[in-house]
């Protein structure tokens, strides 16, 4: 958090562009920085404060996870890229299972979190291995929630099914 913790929404927002579009000449050109504003949001967006506090959990959790009770002599592994259905791995050096968290932000104090498909049933698979850290109160002072096997505890998961239309551009390649 300390991190990001000085900076205000706007400038998250063009820190999340920067990510998206690294050039900064090229941003500077409306028709490109509408483009972007269009397709990332702009710094007010739903999308850009998703982004901007799931990263600021991640951050949160590599910060203290050594200090937390429950991993307490664990090994890391950083698994945000892999899409696997949690974002870190946690090994104790006595044990040969391993420990799949994943990690969510919530602004306030309450709110909501999702998981994707893939989340949920990893989540189901690995049940007491599978561990939700919950970082909220990033609007002021953070603090986290530990919840060991999510699907199974005081948290209540709905399935919300939604539609989307999609629109790509496919050209096919011959030669």
């Amino acid at each position: 958090m300390s991190t990001y913790g000085s900076l205000d929404i706007t400038e998250l927002g063009a820190l999340i562009r920067g990510f998206l579009c690294p050039d900064e000449e090229l941003q500077r050109q409306p028709k490109v920085r509408r483009i972007l504003q269009k397709y990332a949001g702009s710094p007010d967006s739903s999308f850009a404060k998703r982004l901007i506090t799931g990263k600021a959990a991640e951050e949160y959790f590599l910060a203290n996870y050594s200090r937390m009770p429950e991993f307490l002599d664990y090994t890391l592994t950083d698994t945000t890229q892999w899409g696997c259905g949690f974002d870190f791995k946690l090994m104790h050096p006595r044990d040969s299972m391993y420990s799949a968290v994943e990690v969510k932000g919530v602004r306030d104090r309450f709110g909501q979190v999702q998981f994707t498909a893939l989340e949920y049933e990893m989540a189901d698979v690995l049940a007491e291995q599978y561990y939700l850290i919950l970082v909220r109160n990033f609007a002021e002072q953070p603090f986290h929630s530990v919840f060991r096997n999510p699907l199974r505890c005081k948290l209540k998961f709905d399935r919300v099914e939604r539609k989307e239309v999609r629109v790509s551009w496919v050209a096919n390649v011959a030669q």
